[in-house]
């Protein structure tokens, strides 16, 4: 009675059929994956304030698009992440788009507020230097979700 198993499946059946998250996903990508969940979560909210306060208002058209464009963003984002905690292979392709979009982005903000820095210099500063906080903040989680990927590749490929 001592010994008998708290499974009807063998061990060799259950090792072949579940991929754990604590074997894929690192402590720190776990992390990552928590904070974009809650200041993305943060940011749609505040997002959807700034399209409800310009969405009545012919002169803020271009305004509109761009909010509902980052709210689109952000919920896309948010989305990877909920998929990724709910150990969905989707969501790390996912959040692996969104990511690289957003470093591409980053890329881009970076080189046209330096090729059209404009009238003022404390702003452009201010930009340079959130956009290169995120980019040191981004790059990471995309190498970590890249490693994640390979992982679960090397996985799904030994099975068959």
């Amino acid at each position: 009675m001592e010994n008998e198993p708290s499974s009807i499946f063998d061990e060799e059946f259950l090792t072949e059929t579940t991929i754990r998250r604590r074997d894929l996903l690192s402590r720190p990508l776990k992390r990552y994956v928590w904070w974009i969940l809650v200041l993305g979560s943060l940011g749609m909210l505040r997002t959807m304030k700034e399209l409800y306060r310009v969405i009545g208002d012919p002169d803020r058209e271009e305004q509109v698009i761009g909010q509902a464009l980052i709210l689109a963003f952000l919920v896309v984002w948010v989305l990877s992440s909920l998929l990724i905690l709910r150990e969905k292979k989707p969501g790390i392709l996912l959040a692996l788009i969104v990511t690289s979009m957003s470093i591409l982005l980053q890329f881009f903000n970076i080189g046209s507020i330096l090729l059209w820095p404009g009238d003022h210099l404390d702003p452009v500063i201010s930009a340079i230097g959130i956009a290169v906080i995120s980019l040191a903040l981004e790059i990471p989680y995309a190498i970590m979700l890249w490693k994640v990927r390979a992982k679960w590749e090397a996985i799904d490929t030994s099975r068959q």
